[in-house]
């Protein structure tokens, strides 16, 4: 039985999440499961929380440790300034949750399995443990994916993200594989062109085309350089139809599925967000917990 390391970005808005997180986890895998949970807080509160009310076997300062920063616009150097000064910089945006991510990928390797997750995501597979060591013999890394072209979100834009590796919204990996040396940070201000069908083929999209070097978008090279091979989690939104969690309107919702049935499901917006408020968050851990309700029922049948 692997050990599975679980990575979680955490802010102060996002401990109600977290929470639901772990109790949803835990409840979930098999009874000889072994979880290790770090969290990679942004600032002063959530690492006094996770470290008061012992939410995590690890907690890491990120906003404190200038290693993980990701420069993106003014605010990013003003809060290396702050922390130089002594002061308690709060990291936000994708500049703070990129510094988390890259947190978790330096704390990742060893035995077992990592998993990195948003705290705002939800598993929906009873004993994910067993069949995660399971897909991982075969596949070096099991993740969501971004929206195709032309989808709900994506657009039919000529900016579009990678289509080809897993992101960095929930994704497991084994350790025979280096995904220490992965980073993670983000270039948003600084588009990619794609010039040639090798860098097409490689981000799945469009020759003329220019790719959103959002967190993680490394990941395609990653993989290739590596050798190393990727199931990616279909991603389906409300308005495809094909949903059998979210049956709502909110396309900010998404659900991931293997071979057709439900994997992940993820809120999106957990920063600013708070946990099972109108109009987002609460219909999303509703129908959550409605499906997780009948998917236990069944197992017991």
């Amino acid at each position: 039985m692997a050990i599975f390391r679980l990575h979680c970005v955490v802010c102060d808005n996002s401990i109600d999440y977290f929470k639901y997180l772990l109790e949803n986890y835990r409840s979930l895998a098999s009874p000889a499961a072994k979880i290790e949970v770090i969290a990679h807080c942004t600032d002063d509160e959530s690492y006094k929380i996770v470290n008061e009310q012992k939410l995590a076997h690890r907690s890491i300062p990120v906003h404190r440790r200038p290693e993980f920063y990701v420069y993106g616009n003014r605010h990013d150097l003003m809060n290396r300034i702050k922390l130089f000064f002594g002061g308690a910089p709060k990291l936000g945006g994708s500049s703070g949750h990129a510094a988390g991510i890259k947190s978790a990928f330096k704390a990742t390797g060893g035995e077992g399995i990592d998993i990195i997750a948003d705290t705002d995501s939800v598993i929906l597979v009873a004993d994910w443990d067993l069949k995660l060591e399971k897909i991982l013999t075969e596949y070096a890394v099991i993740g969501t994916s971004y929206e195709k072209k032309g989808g709900v979100s994506s657009g039919d834009g000529n900016i579009q993200t990678y289509k080809t590796a897993p992101n960095l919204t929930w994704m497991a990996f084994s350790a025979r594989y280096p995904f220490s040396e992965l980073d993670p940070s983000h270039k948003l201000w600084n588009h990619l062109p794609i010039k040639t069908k090798e860098q097409a083929k490689l981000y799945g999209v469009d020759v003329g085309s220019y790719l959103l070097r959002d967190i993680g978008w490394k990941m395609p090279q990653f993989l290739k350089d590596k050798n190393a091979k990727a199931c990616m989690l279909e991603n389906v939104y409300p308005e495809s139809g094909k949903c059998k969690v979210l049956k709502t309107s909110n396309h900010y919702n998404e659900e991931f599925q293997l071979n057709g049935m439900p994997f992940i499901a993820h809120q999106r917006g957990s920063r600013k967000h708070p946990f099972k408020s109108e109009p987002l968050s609460a219909p999303f851990y509703k129908a959550v917990e409605d499906y997780l309700k009948n998917l236990k029922l069944a197992g017991s049948a």
